[in-house]
């Protein structure tokens, strides 16, 4: 009898302990952060933007591809508005991207005005 409870009580000790330590923690995963980046063309051109801290930016831009990332999360309307500086018609390309991607973009001509809520 003394056998069987020595047996009943190491046999209840390995079942506790298996359960005990067989439940393991899953990792905490940090979600991915969406990257946004304006992407735009255009000769001569006057940029106003909404920058990384949400304060809206202007900048002179003279010829070919302008771009402008976020390397953080934002939760705030992207707006780009792009006007030529020239009196001829200038066709003007922006776009808004994620990860990447295009989400939305406009063409237009002396002025284009976008803006994508994040």
């Amino acid at each position: 009898m003394i056998l069987n409870k020595f047996w009943l009580k190491k046999y209840i000790h390995n079942v506790v302990s298996q359960d005990a330590c067989s439940k393991k923690q899953e990792p905490i995963r940090e979600q991915p952060i969406d990257e946004f980046t304006y992407e735009l063309e255009c000769s001569s051109c006057e940029i106003t933007y909404t920058d990384k801290s949400n304060a809206i930016k202007t900048v002179k831009h003279t010829e070919g591809k302008w771009e402008y990332g976020f390397d953080q999360k934002i939760s705030f309307e992207l707006k780009l508005y792009i006007k030529t500086l020239l009196a001829s018609k200038q066709t003007i390309n922006a776009y808004i991207l994620k990860n990447r991607e295009t989400v939305y973009g406009d063409v237009g001509y002396n002025q284009t005005d976008i803006t994508y809520d994040a």
